[in-house]
């Protein structure tokens, strides 16, 4: 018994020292499956991934990407931004699947501001420092 039990301590130590064995993903679903925006108007995805077993894969990682970025763009964290009227497909990619969103964006309504420049919209990188420190939050107007 003591030989089983060294057997199983020092199978579990190896697999351990080898790292965690990634779940190989078999579906990816997001949500919402199909977005309308109007220009300018930002709105996020949220993808999920599943094992063959049906259970959720919480370390999934997800790529995105825009058939036509003039109309709808997305961002690394899966915010789709309205760029111009038209229709575009965003695919969502994670572990060799992929599955697309269809979106469809439509001109702002009339008397409405014109749509922040694209630089305003991008969120900011991880790790860098904003120079200005001391401000805690800002209001844009556009004439």
């Amino acid at each position: 018994m003591l030989q089983l039990r060294r057997l199983v301590t020092v199978a579990g130590v190896l697999s351990l020292l080898a790292g965690p064995v990634a779940a190989q993903i078999t579906e990816v679903q997001v949500s919402p499956s199909a977005i309308t925006l109007r220009v300018g108007e930002r709105k996020s995805l949220f993808p999920a991934a599943f094992d063959r077993s049906g259970n959720v894969i919480p370390t999934a990682r997800f790529t995105y990407s825009s058939s036509a970025p003039g109309v709808a763009s997305v961002d690394a964290e899966g915010a789709v931004i309205g760029r111009g009227a038209g229709a575009a497909t965003i695919t969502v990619r994670g572990g060799g699947k992929s599955v697309t969103v269809a979106v469809s964006v439509s001109a702002p309504a009339p008397g409405a501001p014109p749509a922040p420049p694209a630089s305003l919209l991008r969120r900011p990188e991880r790790g860098r420092r904003s120079r200005n420190r001391g401000v805690r939050s800002c209001a844009l107007r556009w004439a």
